[in-house]
């Protein structure tokens, strides 16, 4: 008997998708956007393997699974695996299903979070912030690994969309572990930064470590940032940590491609291989920050 197909751990969110093509209990596609039915699905996937919902190895829904949730042929759902598997998320063999394959990863790049909590101030008073969803949540593996927490373990989660001048600039989705979420209100997330809420807490912020990527938008985040779904998002992940060491929030930050730059000063340096660059101290109002 082949292996039961891993079930994604979602957790409970207010998804606010365009109307358009959907299956039973799935996600809305939208057949007025410019991107097709079957790379609407693979932004969908996409967005669900980035936040950690299936395991290295697992086997993922199939082009029976995939026709049923999204409400398309199975011809549409198997052009959608195809594309996975030709961009190297996955491997389609018979008799063993899809599976979802290791990312492969580049060197990480480091640079100095210095003037951070300064950004985010000013980044706070010069935007609006729209809470889309805030409670306790099962986290997924990505996230539950970052943090140390025990597998499966609920944590507080609040989705958030931050506006510059009324246009939708990133939408934020932050995990925060027990006790650091302890005395957090969906009030305060309106009014304050979440990371001076931690500090408010008495959790002094020390660091953070964050990956830069690029990524799909998923229908729900597409209609939150006014794009079509499938659009190209600039995508940021970063575990914060306290003085300790120990990691106090794991964030995953979406940005409208057409409203956010990140900025990087680099300055030369000498290598064995002739002229190098490195990343070199952020200048102030520059770091990129944000909560």
């Amino acid at each position: 008997m082949g292996d039961v197909v891993q079930k994604p751990a979602r957790p409970a969110r207010g998804d606010g998708a365009a109307a358009g093509a959907t299956g039973a209990g799935g996600p809305a596609l939208d057949p007025s956007s410019p991107l097709p039915l079957y790379q609407q699905i693979v932004a969908v996937l996409t967005s669900r393997i980035a936040a950690g919902e299936w395991e290295v190895g697992a086997r993922m829904p199939g082009e029976h699974d995939l026709s049923e949730e999204f409400g398309v042929s199975r011809i549409t759902a198997k052009r959608a695996l195809d594309e996975l598997a030709g961009a190297g998320l996955v491997t389609r063999e018979r008799g063993r299903g899809t599976r979802l394959l290791a990312p492969t990863s580049a060197p990480p790049m480091q640079s100095s979070i210095e003037g951070w909590l300064d950004q985010m101030a000013h980044m706070q008073r010069t935007t609006e912030v729209r809470l889309l969803d805030f409670g306790p949540a099962a986290a997924p593996p990505s996230v539950t690994g970052a943090l140390g927490v025990a597998p499966g373990a609920r944590l507080l989660r609040t989705v958030r969309v931050r506006s510059l001048d009324g246009a939708p600039l990133s939408h934020l989705t932050a995990w925060l572990p027990e006790p650091v979420a302890e005395g957090i209100t969906a009030a305060d997330l309106e009014a304050v930064p979440l990371l001076k809420l931690i500090e408010r807490a008495g959790v002094r912020v020390n660091a953070a470590r964050q990956t830069v990527s690029a990524t799909l938008a998923a229908p729900d985040v597409a209609q939150a940032l006014t794009l079509y779904a499938g659009a190209p998002l600039l995508e940021v992940r970063r575990v914060v940590s306290d003085a300790e060491g120990r990691a106090v929030q794991y964030l995953r930050a979406l940005y409208h491609p057409d409203r956010y730059q990140m900025a990087m000063t680099m300055t030369r340096i000498e290598g064995d291989g002739g002229m190098q660059w490195s990343p070199a101290p952020a200048l102030p109002g520059h770091a990129g920050g944000e909560e």
